[in-house]
């Protein structure tokens, strides 16, 4: 079968649309704009298009079933990597580039001087201890 562009100067006759499946019926000049087309006979087309229509008909509400199921599913990732997305964003510590902390952060000097006077206390507490015994 030869397959012919759309817009082609042709004979007058029925013609299938390879892209979309219809028929297109040409009485003088050319065929649509668009797609790409196979001349078919006409007792092809009696038979054809009945049953073309018929599995559209069968198959119609599979389609609609299908692409709820995709909606829903798509909005349901869409929503999941969003939650997933905003988690990342809190669990992650702060990063600014350009800042290497090699001399640690001001408040973890404050904290450590602290934790040195209570490790110096405790020390001394002991030391009292032992020495009472």
């Amino acid at each position: 079968m030869k397959t012919l562009a759309a817009g082609t100067k042709v004979a007058p006759g029925y013609y299938l649309n390879v892209a979309d499946w219809t028929f297109a019926f040409v009485r003088e000049g050319s065929l649509p704009a668009t797609g790409s087309f196979i001349k078919t006979p006409v007792p092809l087309v009696l038979v054809g298009a009945p049953v073309l229509g018929l599995l559209m008909v069968m198959f119609l509400p599979f389609i609609g079933f299908a692409l709820t199921l995709g909606l829903i599913a798509k909005r349901t990732s869409e929503a999941v990597k969003q939650s997933f997305f905003g988690l990342a964003a809190v669990v992650s510590p702060a990063m600014r580039p350009g800042e290497a902390y090699l001399a640690g952060k001001s408040n973890e000097k404050a904290a450590a001087a602290a934790k040195d006077a209570e490790v110096k206390a405790l020390e001394s507490e002991i030391a009292t201890k032992r020495d009472q015994k």
